[in-house]
């Protein structure tokens, strides 16, 4: 077995681990409160903030901003919200009103008094037209009894507990090892210390080293041990294409968000730059990173936004 799935619990926290030919691919953190949805009180409307100050009944409030809320609400109104972030300092959760639902492989969208917005979901395209309608219906139903709770007492209250891990783990169709069996897998705690580690070697004698800051991640790319096994102007080059793949591989499991620079080996020719480049973000799409790239800096630095 060499592709297969694993869960990891720390604290809180549940994290759902993707094995491809025994390499760490995914690893999705699920937070017990992000996706449930509260009937909310509406505490006070704060300016600087631009949002709504929520009870919803747990240790921190929530902040419902304008542009994720509907519009004339009032103080002391009850309003439905989705836990969108979880706060893990002094901040205050991040709500939506465009609360959603989903299966797996349907999602519903609140859109205030409108019906809400239904979308298909990669893996509900697998399924027939009859399990699609049936699943389809069903989630309807969950949306209708969710939308009704508005107007109930008590409040605050949580009305939805979010069944993410649960509908991630139907729709992977991999073998699953438990929490409790994962220090018994070599690759498995290998590939957890990947996330950890700041410095990793690659296969090929290459060292990538992650400096991660809170708004910013820089790597240092090291040709290490690799040998020299082209021209010298060309080395460079070679080397940076060989771990692009682990380069983005990592950025994924790592969960590196936000700003990024990437310090390659040097490259003299734009041809090159421009290789190197086209590569690169092919393999971050193999990944399913979303990003917004600013390319090479005079000073021969990679930029990019990691969303």
């Amino acid at each position: 077995m060499t592709d297969y799935a694993f869960i990891n619990k720390e604290s809180k926290i549940s994290y759902l681990g993707i094995m491809k030919a025994d390499k760490l691919i995914d690893y999705q953190a699920f937070s017990p409160i992000e996706g449930n949805i509260y009937r909310g009180r509406i505490i006070k409307f704060v300016k600087a903030l631009n949002g709504y100050i929520i009870d919803l009944g747990l240790e921190k409030n929530g902040i419902l901003r304008k542009h994720r809320a509907p519009k004339n609400l009032q103080m002391q109104e009850d309003v439905l919200v989705e836990l969108l972030q979880e706060s893990t300092d002094d901040k205050l959760h991040e709500l939506t009103a465009k609360y959603s639902i989903t299966d797996g492989y349907y999602v519903l969208v609140n859109q205030f008094d409108k019906k809400p917005k239904v979308f298909l979901r990669t893996a509900g395209k697998e399924l027939d037209e009859s399990l699609k309608k049936a699943r389809l219906k069903d989630l309807q139903s969950k949306f209708d009894l969710i939308s009704q709770e508005r107007y109930l007492l008590p409040t605050p209250k949580k009305i939805y507990q979010n069944e993410k891990l649960k509908n991630a783990l139907e729709t992977i169709k991999l073998d699953l090892v438990e929490a409790e069996d994962i220090k018994y897998h070599s690759n498995i705690q290998k590939a957890l210390s990947e996330i950890d580690n700041q410095s990793i070697i690659t296969e090929d004698g290459i060292s990538l080293v992650f400096d991660q800051l809170e708004a910013l991640t820089v790597i240092d790319i090291n040709a290490g041990a690799y040998a020299l096994r082209e021209n010298k102007d060309k080395h460079g080059l070679k080397v940076n294409l060989t771990c692009v793949d682990e380069l983005s591989r990592l950025i994924k499991v790592k969960g590196i968000k936000k700003m990024l620079i990437v310090d390659f080996l040097r490259m003299n020719k734009k041809e090159d730059r421009d290789m190197l480049e086209l590569e690169f973000l092919k393999a971050l799409d193999k990944y399913n990173i979303s990003y917004q790239k600013f390319g090479f800096t005079r000073m021969g630095l990679y930029e990019l936004v990691i969303r």
